[in-house]
């Protein structure tokens, strides 16, 4: 699952309930579901995160160092990532400074990279919201 909010780590409103709950509810029934979200200032600190590594994502005609992170969860807890690119998520505010078209895009063009870095495949990759919107674009490339 892809989103730009999930409970606790980022928060503003439903979504992130949402993306806090429903991973939680189909791993129990047995599935291998994980969770990424961007690397937000606020998260800084607050959660123990550990380097998974970085990939150079192709996006708006350049090449842009992502790292990704690992929330050190309980056993049987959820796996949930983050992307860290401090270009476009070291900011004071999730949303609303005029380019989140581009950090978004770049975000969901990013995570397209993790399952690599995984050595990972997932059957379905689940997009929530406009946040995550280009992805299955990118994914079809």
């Amino acid at each position: 699952m892809v989103a730009s909010e999930v409970e606790p780590y980022a928060k503003t409103g439903g979504l992130a309930d949402v993306l806090g709950s429903l991973p939680q509810a189909l791993r129990a029934r047995g599935l291998d579901v994980r969770v990424l979200l961007p690397r937000y200032s606020s998260i800084d600190g607050r959660f123990s995160l550990r380097s998974l590594g970085r990939a150079g994502v192709d996006f708006d005609g350049a090449y842009i160092s992502a790292k990704f992170l690992e929330a050190e969860n309980p056993r049987g807890a959820v796996p949930t990532y983050f992307l860290e690119a401090p270009r476009y998520f070291r900011r004071a505010k999730f949303y609303g400074d005029g380019d989140d078209i581009l950090r978004f895009g770049f975000f969901s063009r990013a995570a397209l990279e993790l399952p690599r870095l995984l050595n990972w495949t997932p059957d379905v990759i689940h997009c929530h919201d406009w946040h995550t919107g280009l992805l299955p674009v990118y994914r079809e490339k």
